[in-house]
């Protein structure tokens, strides 16, 4: 079956308005993927330059090949550009329509048939500088280990290979017949190939950031960024399971009074001490790798194991006198104290064991070092 340029091109622009639809009906559901709307529109502008060059024969030269080219590299410009909106920086719009002013001066110099294939190499060209500039803004994501960043950078390495090989054909037949020969179609069907899975595997990161988004919102307490009671209580099983050997401690806090600050400062102070305390929790706790939750309203659970369990009461104590020394500002302008009270679980025959029983122990404890004062630490 043989296949010419403007089939392959006509097909081209069915596909690309296809994806179009498709994107900006997502990029206007998903609005926290900015990513999205720029590939939406990206795609729009493909679409129209494609369709200027299906419709070459009937329209004048410079609709069908200047205004063609100019949109086909705006879409690739404002694809590198929604790449990099997925870091959540700042987009360099202005640096992204300088090179597309860049890439289309040639464009305006080299007019007429006879510089067709000329301009076809430039265009080749300035394709494969956006393309490593995708590839640089993707291979330095810090979630680049992911499949969908992964898959982005390999599609977009081939495709790069494909438009590289288009444009040294000419060095091998420089004749006007070259864009009607099967190497320059194969490359043109190649490409339209790549250029659906490259957009499709950009969509997939889109996809990728919304799950870990719906698993953060699971898993995470929205106020303190720690892990929620759900979270803790699928954790801890494990991480009971990992120690092979090693003593335990189960650390449970309450902040002291809670209910008298919410009362007398209002809810967002009481949400400014929450947020003082989750910080002094992982600034402190962070190298013994422990697992921290948040309980419920004011309380947090802690599991500590190996040289950090051995000194819990140590670890506990820090975290206690370090809080009551503290002056947390807070809505409304006031600086508060807190203080804690912990109760404490500790196990040195791990196979024995279980986190039922050690929130027993550590609950036992907490009630003690309540009804003995508070702003003090208790063991089991």
């Amino acid at each position: 079956m043989n296949i010419d340029l403007p089939t392959l091109y006509l097909s081209q622009f069915i596909t690309y308005l296809l994806l179009t639809l498709w994107l900006l009906l997502m990029g206007f559901r998903y609005r926290h993927e900015k990513a999205l709307r720029i590939w939406g529109g990206a795609s729009i502008m493909a679409s129209i330059g494609v369709l200027l060059v299906v419709l070459r024969p009937v329209v004048p030269y410079w609709l069908g090949v200047d205004a063609a080219f100019m949109l086909l590299l705006a879409a690739i410009m404002l694809t590198w550009l929604g790449a990099a909106s997925l870091e959540n920086t700042r987009l360099p719009w202005r640096s992204g329509w300088l090179l597309w002013g860049v890439a289309i001066v040639p464009l305006l110099l080299l007019r007429g048939p006879d510089y067709f294939i000329l301009r076809t190499q430039w265009y080749g060209v300035a394709y494969i500088v956006f393309h490593l500039l995708i590839l640089h803004t993707l291979w330095h994501s810090p979630t680049r280990q992911r499949f969908g960043y992964r898959l982005a950078i390999g599609v977009t390495l081939l495709l790069s290979g494909v438009y590289l090989m288009r444009s040294l054909l000419p060095f091998f037949d420089d004749s006007p017949k070259l864009i009607a020969s099967p190497y320059y179609l194969g490359c043109n069907l190649l490409a339209s190939w790549l250029e659906y899975s490259k957009l499709l595997a950009l969509v997939f990161i889109c996809f990728e950031r919304l799950e870990t988004r719906l698993y953060r919102e699971a898993m995470y307490d929205s106020l303190t960024n720690l892990f929620n009671r759900r979270a803790f209580y699928e954790h801890a099983p494990r991480f009971l399971q990992q120690q092979q050997g090693q003593p335990l401690a189960l650390l449970v806090i309450d902040l002291d009074w809670f209910k008298r600050v919410n009362d007398t400062y209002g809810h967002l102070a009481g949400d400014d001490v929450l947020v003082y305390f989750a910080d002094l929790l992982k600034t402190q706790l962070t190298p013994y790798q422990p697992v921290i939750g948040r309980n419920g309203g004011e309380e947090f659970v802690i599991l500590l194991a190996d040289s950090a369990a051995l000194h819990a009461v140590a670890v506990a104590d820090a975290l206690r006198s370090t809080l009551a020394e503290a002056s947390i500002p807070v809505h409304g302008g006031h600086q508060l104290t807190a203080t804690i009270s912990i109760g404490i679980a500790c196990h040195h025959a791990p196979e024995l064991a279980s986190l039922q029983n050690l929130f027993m122990q550590a609950d036992q404890a907490l009630y003690r070092a309540k009804e003995n004062g508070r702003n003090q630490v208790c063991t089991g």
